[in-house]
């Protein structure tokens, strides 16, 4: 029997590190990138577990009953609250986005989720790749020897992201969801030297040169958008892994929050939602969308408003919340929606 381990951590003794694979589902170790996290992290895991009663000498329940598979059971999960740095910014983004960084109307380092977004399956254990569009290991770091838990296969399947001008100064706060099916590995010892988490930030403050909604100017004391991104997968190999993989079945989304001054230009969006009328969006750190010069924004030409639109009071005035659900204009090839990172 073990004797009393008089150890007490603390949350900040844990962590959680990222890399992208090489080899689809094959988990990597060694200079991996640790995430800001700002809380502690959990494993959901979808155990096949069964303890119904069999045949036996009594009416209890018997030990022998019990059945537990971990083989092509389900969907592994961690969900990761997160500061959000600019150096897994653009990480996160592409994978949700499936998209890489690329030039769109001049502005650079442009993710995209595309109009015409139709990611073609990958298999598992597809080699030579080199981007963050496929697969992740995520590291479950534990300051216990020999604890930490790796997942391979894993890809982000939500990006919730906000800045509120009244949390840390409007700085960027994100929860990442990670999800699997492959099995977990056998815990063992913490990535080897994984780099420590950025210290660059964007903030609300940051989008000065151009806040508007439907074409016209607006104040933003909030601003908060959720991608998702579902994982599916099709057939089980013998280790319990699955042998293709896909994503955006059914379908990819990404909605939007605004808290807005009620003024002028804005007391007419109720009108909007009520025609079901699709309006854009942009913020951007310069006057022009596209410009060169554009280090950090966000553009949606079709939002739908799908919730109802009403003044409330605060501190700071009357302000609106705006839930937007961002749409693709296939016809126009105008995309869901677009981040400068």
């Amino acid at each position: 029997m073990a004797t009393l381990d008089s150890a007490i951590y603390s949350q900040q003794q844990f962590g959680v590190a990222i890399k992208a694979e090489t080899t689809v589902g094959t988990a990597l170790k060694t200079s991996m990138q640790r995430l800001n996290v700002t809380g502690l992290v959990g494993m959901s895991q979808s155990l096949i577990q069964s303890i119904e009663p069999r045949s036996g000498e009594s009416r209890v329940q018997d030990k022998k009953h019990i059945f537990v598979c971990d083989k092509g059971a389900g969907d592994i999960t961690v969900s990761v609250p997160i500061i959000m740095d600019t150096t897994v910014d653009g990480m996160l983004h592409e994978n949700v986005m499936g998209a890489a960084a690329a030039t769109i109307d001049t502005a650079e380092n442009v993710i995209a989720l595309a109009y015409n977004y139709s990611p073609a399956g990958f298999a598992n254990g597809a080699t030579s790749i080199s981007d963050n569009l496929h697969t992740f290991t995520v590291a479950l770091i534990s300051p216990e020897t020999d604890e930490t838990i790796y997942l391979a296969g894993c890809v982000v399947t939500e990006l919730s992201v906000s800045m509120d001008s009244g949390t840390e100064c409007g700085r960027r706060h994100a929860t990442v969801t990670f999800m699997s099916r492959h099995r977990p590995a056998t815990p063992t010892t913490a990535p080897t030297t994984p780099s420590d988490y950025g210290t660059a930030f964007r903030f609300l403050r940051d989008l000065d040169g151009i806040h508007t909604i439907g074409g016209d100017v607006i104040v933003c004391n909030k601003l908060e958008y959720t991608i998702s991104n579902p994982l599916i997968t099709a057939g089980v190999d013998s280790d319990g892994y699955p042998e293709v993989i896909t994503r955006g079945v059914p379908k990819a989304t990404a909605t939007g929050v605004f808290s807005i001054k009620y003024d002028a230009n804005t007391a007419e969006l109720w009108e909007l939602r009520s025609a079901g009328t699709t309006l854009g969006f942009v913020f951007s750190n310069h006057t022009t969308w596209g410009h060169a010069t554009n280090t950090f924004g966000i553009r949606c030409e079709q939002a739908l408003i799908v919730g109802d639109v009403n003044p409330a009071a605060g501190d700071s005035g009357v302000f609106e919340d705006l839930n937007v659900e961002f749409m693709s204009d296939k016809a126009n090839t105008k995309h869901v929606v677009e981040i400068i990172v």
